[in-house]
């Protein structure tokens, strides 16, 4: 009989052999004796592991025949030979204890035990020594980090008390125990803060205690399947299985949210997976379980088919064009083929690393590695060399460019980094607690910037030399709530989906108030944005694609005897005229339905009347909205004139209020009410919550002797006074509050807007008549391979866009939809390896020449008269145009410029050679630009000066410029409210779904609209008729040529904004200046951007790359599935925990955690989990894994380190299946997979790790 949780079949064959066969049906053979002697997975591929007599393992011989083998002195292992000849061994004391293992490198790891051959020390490779402790009953107690942190576990325990009721016992026969059923377990972190866990019977976690006190819950059934999961924030989670464990259903209970899935009974794969809004998606297998079709929510049909051995050989995609695989003896990919045939070829050394790369050009990137695997060399095809050095247990040392200049890393006992030090000798050095949080980071100016944490590590603070902190609050959930910076503070709010719902930029001298809300659907797809000026809505397709969005504008109430309107706009004035409130004690206003809303905390706001509003006669109306999460018993609305009803004469009082349970209720205090003299008793309830954060339509209706209460225009609640009407007909003036009872009990958190009291029982119809119309602004189309095939302007103007078979923009075209006049076009030609070669819109044609490391060596442009010829040297420094660089990779002169750098490497000066005059840039500790001033030749006083301020998320809130301010307010990373420095709204801006996608700019009463090309570059602005307004055109790297028209507006190339006081680009972590074809800065991720000289822009390919952020060349223009993956990262960095890198986040995971499977720790932040899904999808099919590998959900870096092997996922070594993903991360693999098979990705660089993706 196997555990609870098993669902393997272990059967004994006749001839005394065992064969177990896993529930995806992969089968393991034991011998007789039980020894493990074969696995085979679903499509034969079988590894075999043979003994000798005494049942010693002496080969293990995988599918292609490569065998690994062991050798013995006696019966311990003396050395593993791998199928590459290297050798590992292993030594052993007079006791027989492990104490030495060396690899095939020489290094050793060494080990000590005591007299119970209990582990005691551990010395690795750099002779740093980790030391275990026991407790007296010989259980683990104690791990000593090297630095002398320590880490402690108390093991699980029962507990148990006397049982007293059996008798007191004596002291030779005590009373018995009576023990719980709870066993408890603790782990005390190096920072001294304990977790505590609670198990079961089997010892599976069924609470979770962190050092915060937040607790978990898991609820299981009885084969050990959590049915619930109760988080520290109420969120609750129910799931239901089959009788092989597989999950059917996950619901989110607070958005009544249900994922079903369904499965082929062979493999127990998903078949289907049925999202909470009823879209579909389903998978087809062949008899051997390899994935043959996955259709998605539009019958959509993406096709594969695969070797006898599983090996994935083609992928057709809905539009019938195909991918072609082939692999060797061994089952290593070979070549790649895509749609317009061509072919990417890969070869391999003896230990199964990739040798070579060779793309469709002919060029080949050559790969070392040492004996551990590790990549030493990179032999680029201009014959480049970049080489890596590793100490003894793998941590990076040197990295030596193509230059020969060499970068250096340490690391302390525990291997983590501890200073870097460029080719010019700068250090920058760092400090972490014993969690291995960074404390300190002491830049190369010895600037030292501070961090601190909470006791479940969460940023707490970060301190920039001068003492300016910037603190960091966060919920239960562990969502970022409360962000304070020396310039603003920002106020965040979550439902119980851990969806961004509410964010506060709090007033001040330096920043406008201003509240944007969100709301979401049941797949967490945006539905509205309300910036307090309008309320944007958002549409999808079944595929949670955006197909429409535009702006709400409120409408009127019905006019028959209405008594006020408040429609929350600023103020608490009645649009009646009539009844004007009085705010009182802080009312706030936040963003509305469309416009504003007003804003209550919970203790003290309220608004106040002093007319008689507020009766409700026999006939009457209330209709409002509301938004909250609160789950308080909480008064939305009263007209109680005292806090405790003596007579008739103040028994008219009435509240509609917020119950605990997220319902709301309406009640009546006095006789009529049947309750005598006590308030309140009798009344109608809601069935359903409106505590959910988003917005719900309450409606009260009186009509004689009944009262009816609506949510969201259904009737949910009737009640039918006892003894008539009488007393409701009269009522003394001055009691209405909104926000608070009439005694100022029990007020209210959260929203209210467009609040409407009327003298009639208004009609179901008119309760459920929309109180906002929307206007419509942008629409997208998508073709069938999610690919943007139009996009349609409220100005009547639409783009249209077209691809090659490889899913390559080819054209787009802007023009007025009605007449079809053109506007502008974009249309390109590729080379053999996606290199745009050319451009021709309506101003003519550009052309573009490459090296073979793909840099842009020559462009030419209507407007220039010459081309323009561009040179680099072997790391990517531009050679062209007199340049001088320094070892630092740093420009220090060209033929028209001298420059000058600080010991961070920021660029500080910038000489004009002809004249003197030079230009100056300020920095702080961060590196982040501050301040720009010119000065002329001899003259201390600055001819210009423009400054610039950031957020406590990095972003630029402020830029001030020839004595103008302009403050920014931002929805993510994208602005959304421009405003002067009297905090005067100046602009609002409508972004699409992509990143730096600008749709729509309302300035002084003027709305104008964007169009841009396949680089995300805008080249014309548009009015309301769809006349050009203004005009841009720019060479290869973005220097202006021409801009005809008047309209001012901050987004130009590749959608980034240009500050033209300094003549540089914000790319938000940094500077660009396009004269130079460089950042000011260095790359704040070093390495990871993948650019060895630090500052190169876009690697000197700026034709068919961009870079948001500043960071990295991410994938070119966000279009159909793409523009998804852009909103998750925004949301990822947003809402990410802050590292080192401050705003970069996302950016700071993909370096901590690998590029290979991007995750965040927190699963509850699901856009960052689903993108890193995603992810994987794609990048475990650049890796040429089969379908059928990655949609098991195994980590995608265990799997390519060779700890899982290809094709038999489940079970692995980390435990029982499964280990890796569930079923809701299989979901966005699928995604990820598909959109790679459907050549919607191509690898940036031929270099077998890291593979980043490029969109084309």
């Amino acid at each position: 009989q196997g555990p609870p949780d098993e669902y393997a079949v272990l059967v004994r064959q006749v001839d005394g052999t065992y064969t177990r066969t896993a529930k995806d049906g992969t089968v393991s053979q034991f011998s007789p004796q039980g020894l493990f002697t074969s696995l085979r997975d679903r499509n034969g591929n079988q590894t075999t592991y043979a003994y000798d007599g005494s049942g010693r393992l002496l080969t293990i011989t995988d599918p292609t025949g490569q065998v690994t083998t062991l050798a013995y002195s006696g019966t311990k292992v003396q050395s593993i030979t791998d199928p590459a000849g290297r050798v590992t061994q292993l030594e052993y004391d007079a006791a027989g204890n492990l104490q030495r293992l060396r690899g095939a490198d020489g290094t050793a790891v060494t080990f000590a035990y005591d007299a119970q051959h209990r582990l005691i020390r551990r010395t690795d490779a750099r002779n740093q020594i980790t030391q275990y402790t026991y407790e007296a009953s010989g259980r683990f107690a104690q791990a000593t980090s090297p630095d002398g942190t320590t880490r402690a576990v108390i093991p699980s325990h029962t507990m148990a008390v006397p049982n007293f009721a059996a008798g007191q016992g004596t002291a030779g026969n005590p009373a018995p125990l009576s023990t719980t059923s709870v066993n408890r377990a603790t782990f005390t972190d190096a920072t001294n803060h304990s977790t505590t866990f609670e198990l079961d019977a089997l010892s599976r976690i069924t609470k979770q205690t962190d050092a915060l006190n937040r607790v978990t819950t898991i609820t299981r059934d009885a084969r050990g399947n959590p049915t619930q999961i109760v988080r520290p924030n109420g969120a609750v989670t129910t799931m239901t299985y089959d009788a092989k464990g597989n999950l059917l259903t996950s619901t989110e209970q607070a958005l009544a949210a249900t994922t079903t899935f369904t499965y082929e009974p062979t493999f127990n794969q998903v078949t289907s997976i049925r999202d909470p809004k009823g879209n579909l998606t389903q998978i087809a297998y062949d008899a051997k379980g390899n994935p043959l079709t996955i259709t998605d929510a539009l019958n959509q049909v993406t096709t594969f088919t695969y070797s006898p051995q599983g090996l994935l050989l083609t992928t057709k995609d809905a539009l019938n064009q195909t991918t072609t695989f082939t692999y060797d003896a061994l089952g290593r990919l070979l070549t790649t083929t895509d749609p317009l045939n061509r072919t990417t070829t890969l070869t391999y050394d003896a230990a199964g690393n990739v040798a070579t790369s060779t793309d469709a050009l002919n060029r080949v990137t050559t790969f070392a590695y040492d004996v551990k695997n590790r990549l030493t060399q990179v032999t680029d095809p201009n014959t480049g060399v970049t080489a890596y050095a590793y100490d003894g247990t793998g941590n990076l040392l040197t990295v030596t460019d193509a230059k020969n200049q060499v970068t250096t890393f340490a690391y302390d006992g525990r291997n983590r980094l501890l200073s870097t030090t460029d080719p010019l000798g700068k250090i920058e050095r760092y400090t972490y607690d014993g969690n291995d949080n960074l404390l300190t980071r002491i830049t190369p100016k010895n600037e030292t910037i501070s961090f601190a944490y909470d006791a479940v590590n969460q940023l707490l603070s970060k301190t920039l030399p001068g003492s300016q902190v910037t603190s960091y609050l966060y919920d239960l959930a562990g969502n970022l709530t409360t962000v304070t910076d020396p310039d603003s503070v920002l106020t965040m709010t979550y439902d119980l989906a851990n969806r961004l719902i509410n964010v506060t930029t709090a007033g001040s001298p330096n920043q406008p108030t201003v509240s944007l809300g969100y709301a979401y659907d049941q797949t967490g797809n945006r539905l509205t944005m309300a910036d307090g000026i309008k309320t944007t809505s958002y549409h999808y397709d079944p595929l949670n694609r955006l197909t429409g969005l535009g702006d709400g504008v409120t409408l009127p109430p019905p006019t028959a005897n209405l008594v006020a309107w408040w429609k929350g706009d600023g103020t608490a004035a009645d649009a009646q005229g009539t009844n004007p409130g009085t705010l009182q004690n802080g009312v706030s206003f936040a963003a509305g339905l469309a416009g504003q809303a007003f804003q209550f905390d919970g203790v003290d706001d309220a608004i106040g009347f002093t007319s008689t509003v507020g009766r409700l006669g026999f006939q009457a109306t209330v209709d409002l909205w509301i938004k909250t999460t609160s789950t308080r018993r909480e008064t939305i609305m009263s007209d109680r004139l005292t806090c405790t009803v003596t007579s008739p004469a103040n028994a008219a009082s009435w509240e509609l209020q917020l119950q605990p349970n997220g319902t709301a209720s309406f009640a009546v205090a006095g006789p009529d009410a049947g309750a005598g003299t006590t308030f309140v008793s009798g009344g109608v309830a809601t069935t359903q919550r409106v505590n959910d954060g988003q917005w719900h339509r309450l409606g009260v209706v009186r009509n004689g002797t009944e009262m009816r209460l609506y949510r969201d225009g259904q009737l949910e609640g009737f009640w039918n006074f006892i003894n008539g009407p009488p007393v409701l007909t009269s009522l003394p003036a001055g009691g209405l509050r909104i926000g608070t009872g009439g005694c100022g009990t029990n007020p209210f958190t959260g929203q209210l807007d467009e609040i409407t009291m009327a003298d009639r029982a208004w009609t179901v119809a008119e309760l459920q008549a929309p109180r906002t119309q929307e206007q419509p602004v942008a629409a997208w189309t998508y073709d069938a391979l999610n690919r943007r095939s139009a996009m349609t302007l409220s100005n009547g103007t639409q783009t249209t866009y077209s691809y090659d078979p490889a899913s390559q923009v080819t054209n787009i075209l802007h023009q007025l939809t009605a007449t079809s006049t053109p506007i502008n076009k974009a249309e390109y030609l590729y080379n053999g390896v996606g290199n745009r070669t050319s451009l021709t819109d309506r101003r003519g044609t550009q052309t573009f020449g490459y090296d073979a490391l793909d840099r842009l060596t020559s462009a030419s442009h209507p407007l220039l008269l010459d081309p323009q010829a561009f040179a680099y040297d072997p790391v990517g420094n531009r050679t062209t145009g007199g340049a001088v660089v320094n070892v630092g990779n740093q420009l220090t002169a060209d033929s028209n410029f001298g420059y000058q750098y600080d010991d961070n490497g920021n660029l500080i000066k910038k000489t004009l050679l002809a004249t003197g005059n030079y230009t100056q840039y300020t920095y702080d500790a961060e590196n982040r630009l501050t301040q720009v001033q010119e000065f002329a030749a001899g003259n201390p006083t600055a001819i210009m000066t423009s400054s610039y301020r950031y957020d406590g998320l990095g972003r630029r809130i402020e830029k001030v410029a020839n004595g103008q301010t302009k403050r920014y307010v931002y929805d993510g990373e994208d602005i959304v409210l421009e405003y002067d420095g009297a905090n005067v709204l100046q602009a609002r801006y409508t972004h699409g779904p992509g990143i730096d996608e600008p749709i729509a700019v309302t300035k002084a009463g003027s709305t104008f609209y964007y169009h841009q090309d396949g680089l995300g570059t805008v080249t014309e602005l548009t009015d309301i008729n769809g006349a050009v307004a203004k005009a841009y055109a720019y060479d290869a790297y973005g220097n202006l040529l021409e801009s005809p028209g008047t309209v001012e507006q901050p987004y130009t190339y590749t959608g980034r904004e240009f500050d033209s006081e300094a003549g540089l680009y914000y790319y938000r972590a940094r500077y660009y200046d396009s004269g130079m074809g460089r950042f000011l800065q260095k790359d704040p991720i070093g390495f990871n951007g993948l650019d060895l000289t630090l500052y190169a822009y876009v690697r000197n390919n700026p034709v068919i790359l961009i870079d948001p952020l500043g960071l990295v060349p991410p994938p070119v223009r966000p279009s159909g599935k793409g523009t998804d993956i852009c909103e998750n990262i925004k949301e990822a960095k947003f809402l990410g925990s802050l590292g080192i890198w401050g705003e970069m986040a996302f950016y700071d995971k993909v370096k901590s955690e690998g590029p290979w499977d991007l995750k965040r720790r927190d699963p509850d932040h699901k856009k960052f989990e689903d993108f890193g899904n995603y992810h994987f999808g794609v990048m475990a099919r650049a890796a040429g894994w089969a379908p059928g590998t990655a949609v098991r959900g195994a980590g995608a870096y265990s799997i390519l380190s060779g700890e899982s092997p290809e094709g038999s996922s489940w079970p692995g070594p980390f435990g029982k299946p499964p280990y890796g993903d569930g079923f809701f991360d299989h979901a966005w693999i699928v995604e990820g997979m598909k959109d790679f098979d459907s050549g919607y990705w191509e690898l940036q660089c031929s270099q077998p790790c890291p593979l980043t993706p490029k969109r084309r």
